[in-house]
């Protein structure tokens, strides 16, 4: 009875080995390394051919014709483009000046409340209302109070110059007569009635330099005359908001007198030398939290500063009197001061 091959189950003779386990390696070997015509099939497949390699290569970089083309795409367009553009991005200098002046305007408008809110107060409660205003120690609002006040002054006295030149106009037209040595002597100083007019715009202008530059010269005699005398701990920025309170007291009387001023010009700067009077009761208010001097010695503080202060104001209206007459009259008072037959 025969043997069989464990393995592939070939019958075997006695004595007799299966040869398939040899058969099958043999046949391993021959498959797994592949046969140099394969070997060289598949190395021609790794690396294209030079054709193919050429084909990938024209693929990969444009050819010149599409990179000049696409260079001609890529730089930044026009002139005129840019300049579009750059109008577009930023904001207009339209814009920009717009916005800059609405804030101004929101700033005018805050400020002009805050300052008539202060008037308001003053006059309401002088006492409380400036002692308040002089510890802000806000000079903008004060200014601003002097010069509303200067405003005010400066359009009384446009219209006072006004009721004379009205005046003198009709007392020219009737007795024109009677004046003839008056027409010799205005033709003479080559001038006529007409020339006689006061000069209303820079009478006005006038005015109004000289009320604030009074008002910011009252707050430095205050603070002067508080250290100098009574050794008080005080600044200008104080003296300025106290000084501002005389103002603030003239401001409704001087709006009184232009209207008064209409009627009777007389009794229009009645009216305004009353207010002046109340103005420096409001500053006399104003100097108990201005200044660290005591009660008894800040009466004869706010004396001293008065009479000082009337004394500078009669100099400087000598000084500048003569602007607010007419050329002709200036040259007939000069010259008839060169001739001595006239002294002021």
């Amino acid at each position: 009875m025969g043997n069989f091959c464990t393995q592939c189950g070939k019958r075997l003779e006695e004595g007799q080995t299966c040869d398939c386990q040899s058969a099958a390696q043999q046949q391993a070997y021959t498959q797994v390394p592949p046969p140099p015509a394969a070997q060289q099939q598949a190395y021609t497949q790794v690396p294209p051919p030079p054709a193919a390699q050429q084909q990938v290569y024209t693929q990969v970089p444009p050819p010149p014709a599409v990179q000049q083309q696409a260079y001609t795409q890529a730089p930044p367009p026009s002139p005129a483009v840019q300049q579009q553009t750059y109008t577009q991005v930023p904001p207009q200098p339209v814009m920009q000046g717009q916005a800059g002046q609405q804030v101004q305007i929101v700033h005018a408008e805050g400020y002009l409340k805050k300052l008539t809110d202060t008037v308001v107060r003053i006059l309401k409660s002088p006492d409380k209302a400036l002692g308040e205003f002089v510890g802000t120690k806000n000079s903008q609002i004060a200014i601003g109070i002097m010069v509303v006040q200067g405003l005010l002054f400066a359009a009384y006295m446009a219209a006072l110059f006004s009721k004379v030149n009205s005046l003198l106009q009709t007392y020219f037209s009737l007795f024109s007569g009677a004046l003839s040595e008056l027409e010799d002597a205005l033709n003479y100083f080559g001038g006529s009635s007409e020339m006689l007019k006061f000069p209303l715009t820079k009478i006005f202008v006038i005015s109004f330099i000289l009320m604030v530059g009074l008002s910011l010269l009252f707050a430095g005699i205050l603070l002067v005359v508080d250290k100098a005398f009574f050794r008080g701990e005080t600044s200008y920025t104080h003296m300025l908001c106290a000084s501002s309170g005389r103002s603030a007291a003239l401001i409704p009387v001087t709006a009184a007198a232009i209207i008064v001023g209409f009627i009777s010009p007389a009794w229009g700067l009645a009216v305004l030398m009353a207010g002046d009077i109340l103005g420096y009761f409001f500053t006399g208010a104003a100097l108990k939290a201005a200044s660290t001097t005591e009660s008894n010695k800040r009466i004869y503080c706010l004396f001293i500063s008065v009479v000082i202060f009337g004394i500078l104001t009669g100099i400087v209206i000598k000084i500048i009197y003569p602007m607010y007459l007419p050329e002709t009259l200036k040259t007939a008072i000069q010259t008839m001061k060169s001739m001595k037959g006239f002294g002021l």
